[in-house]
């Protein structure tokens, strides 16, 4: 799983921040790493091919109060990204804009009764806001005829979004509101 989020250079003084990443489901991940890439004219967020400078994280139980950005709910166990301010206007020095990449390993779980997967991936909020959802994308090495996404939370699920590459119709993410704690439900598989 990786998600990629855009920090726009602040119009006032860069400071440290620190980010909660969630753990999504089907649990913990296997492995788990945070990267600072810088963003090329033209993108929203660097190329997947693109690498970057590594960024320390640690174990949390929840988010720390001063996390400027959270993955997930702030109530739930996952990693504290640390940035610091130096790798962050290094990042954004050419564009204004950096990525923060963060990619987990996961091990998928059991296949559900229709034959498919589901893999619950963590979106983020600062605060009371929600961050926009710009594009979802599913690679697996689980064969894929069928691939469906949707915000999820303790309110019910949204309809189904368009997920890049499957020909299907959705709703184009950041054009479907979601709410605070919604996280994005996946279902996969080749039913």
């Amino acid at each position: 799983m990786t998600t990629d989020l855009t920090i726009p250079r602040a119009p006032e003084t860069c400071e440290d921040l620190d980010v909660h990443v969630g753990y999504g489901a089907p649990g913990a991940p296997t492995a788990l790493d945070a990267q600072i890439l810088a963003t090329p004219p033209g993108y929203l967020v660097a190329p997947i091919e693109a690498s970057g400078a590594a960024l320390a994280h640690e174990w949390a139980p929840r988010a720390p109060a001063w996390a400027a950005v959270v993955l997930g709910r702030a109530s739930m166990g996952g990693h504290v990204v640390h940035l610091t301010a130096r790798a962050i206007a290094a990042a954004q020095h050419e564009t204004g804009r950096a990525t923060l990449r963060v990619r987990a390993v996961h091990e998928l779980g059991g296949q559900l009764a229709d034959g498919t997967r589901e893999i619950v991936v963590r979106l983020g909020s600062a605060g009371e806001e929600t961050l926009a959802l710009a594009l979802v994308e599913v690679a697996s090495d689980v064969p894929m005829r069928r691939v469906e996404a949707r915000y999820c939370g303790l309110e019910g699920e949204s309809e189904e979004l368009f997920v890049a590459g499957t020909g299907r119709a959705g709703h184009a993410p950041p054009l479907l509101r979601r709410r605070a704690g919604d996280d994005l439900c996946v279902r996969f598989g080749e039913r």
